[in-house]
């Protein structure tokens, strides 16, 4: 049987054809491992330097959970193992480290870390505040990540023997061509006048709203797929030509020949050739010569996809080759330049100190004159749902005037536990009717986090109530209707006996 795809050109890998159908249908970066697995378990944090002192990298630390007798974990010096997560430009990797004694355990991890360093010239050093560099961390790991979960995809009609994209955008499959029903068999058609989800660079007026789309929502990620049959010359230009993911929808019984795509433009990597056999489909997959090869395999040449079995394939390959495209040149250096001088900031927001001087410039800071009380942030009860799972995942910031401190987000729960102890001052001369406040969100992978409710206490009150455990109700924003259930805080006073 022949090939889907024909290997003509240098600048193109053919993927090979598997000899057997296994469907793999992981999808790469489906999470943030800094939030998911370090981020909620208090990471111990270290910042890697360059010979010219300019941070280049962090690496997060762990243990891995010993549950034979966690009751009597911190009486013995015991040589554990730990997850850690390697942070750079280009992505962030795991590793683990095996037979790491505990006790002083961020001195003994710095030794190590700089004993096999790659760069001898440069430096690995452990950050004292960490409570900050956590937040800076999972601030870097939301924003800069190469996950993605807003795809837009060019979907192209081709024919045999056609040789310029000129020809191939000239296309127009008409209504009873199998084409339509193939769009069908993975997303939606959409008016796009009015249309709120994800538009994937299409405005709101004019050529982008003349004509309908096609969309899916598919395992929270969104594509925008561009018809080239449903557009002009110029949106050819705007959009197809700025995707980095195409399927070609291939009217012909000999090999694709991918040679007209020379005239796309660069930013296009990735491409699927889907050849329909009556009902079925057939699907080959080819690249730019510098993409890695990434999951799911090419099937068999000899399989055939039901329209019920190619949506989960085919959609799994466009975003796993989505992904791979943004780690590989030249795409990479759109997006790891940001994510360098972020880290560099990170770098110079903590300078490598050393206990005593930090102890030293704690003591000696110009801080707030006041009384230094600890809040314990417990845990949440009945919280509002704001996810699709029927769950969130819930984080407070407790604010007294300028400052401000964060619980860790809590994954997927409505009765967060977070047990956060959290720092502020109560200037001396504050009025007893200043309030504390308590706000909760829902952490968001994308767009901004949604609000769940708050609370307000009083200095006075919480002069009052410093030492007892309390229960308070959440709220709504001032001037919202009241009524709704926003769930429960408890909370915790108490003298910060270690300021």
């Amino acid at each position: 049987m022949q090939r889907v795809v024909d290997e003509i050109g240098k600048m193109w890998n053919v993927e090979e054809h598997s000899l057997i159908f296994e469907e793999d249908l992981h999808l790469l970066n489906e999470t943030n491992l800094f939030m998911e697995d370090f981020y909620p378990n208090a990471p111990l944090i270290f910042i890697n330097q360059n010979k010219e002192d300019v941070a280049v990298g962090l690496i997060a630390v762990s243990p891995v959970p010993f549950v034979q007798f966690p009751d009597v974990l911190d009486d013995f010096d015991f040589a554990g193992s730990y997850n850690c997560l390697l942070i750079r430009p280009d992505g962030s990797y795991p590793f683990s480290l095996q037979n790491i004694h505990a006790k002083k355990i961020h001195t003994r991890l710095e030794t190590y870390f700089n004993r096999h360093k790659t760069d001898k010239n440069g430096d690995i050093y452990f950050v004292y505040d960490q409570e900050e560099i956590s937040e800076a961390v999972a601030d870097l790991e939301t924003n800069h990540t190469t996950s993605v979960h807003q795809i837009k995809v060019a979907v192209i009609y081709a024919l045999p023997g056609q040789l310029t994209m000129e020809e191939i955008f000239s296309n127009q499959p008409p209504p009873e061509s199998q084409f339509w029903e193939f769009l069908g068999t993975f997303s939606n058609r959409i008016d796009m006048q009015g249309f709120q989800g994800y538009r994937g660079d299409m405005g709101t007026s004019g050529d982008d709203v003349k004509n309908d789309s096609y969309y899916i929502n598919w395992k929270e990620r969104e594509f925008m797929f561009h018809v080239a049959p449903l557009m002009n010359s110029e949106q050819h230009r705007r959009l197809i030509g700025n995707d980095m993911a195409v399927i070609i929808y291939y009217e012909g019984t000999e090999p694709f020949n991918p040679e007209p795509l020379n005239g796309i433009g660069g930013v296009p990597q990735v491409f699927s050739v889907i050849q329909p056999v009556e009902n079925m489909y057939r699907c080959g997959f080819f690249s730019r010569g510098n993409i890695k090869p990434y999951l799911p395999a090419a099937a068999p040449l000899d399989h055939l996809f039901s329209p019920e079995t190619l949506k989960d394939y085919l959609l799994t390959k466009i975003h796993n080759g989505t992904v791979t495209t943004k780690s590989c040149p030249p795409m990479s250096k759109l997006f790891s330049r940001p994510k360098q001088f972020a880290i560099k900031e990170i770098g110079e927001q903590f300078p490598k100190q050393n206990r005593l001087s930090r102890r030293a410039s704690k003591r000696f800071s110009p801080e707030i004159a006041g009384i230094s009380l600890c809040v314990s942030v417990l845990q949440g009860k009945s919280l509002r749902a704001m996810d699709p799972n029927g769950k969130s995942d819930p984080y407070c910031i407790v604010k007294l005037g300028e400052q401000s401190k964060k619980t860790r987000v809590k994954k997927k729960t409505l009765n967060p536990v977070w047990n956060s102890e959290l720092s502020i001052v109560v200037p001396n001369e504050i009025p007893e009717s200043t309030t504390i406040d308590f706000v909760c969100y829902d952490w968001d992978r994308v767009g901004s986090d949604d609000y769940l409710g708050e609370l307000h206490i009083t200095v006075a009150e919480m002069r009052e109530n410093c030492g007892v455990t309390k229960w308070y109700e959440l709220e709504g924003k001032k001037g919202k209707k009241p009524g709704k259930n926003y769930g429960q805080l408890q909370i915790n006073f108490n003298l910060d006996m270690d300021a």
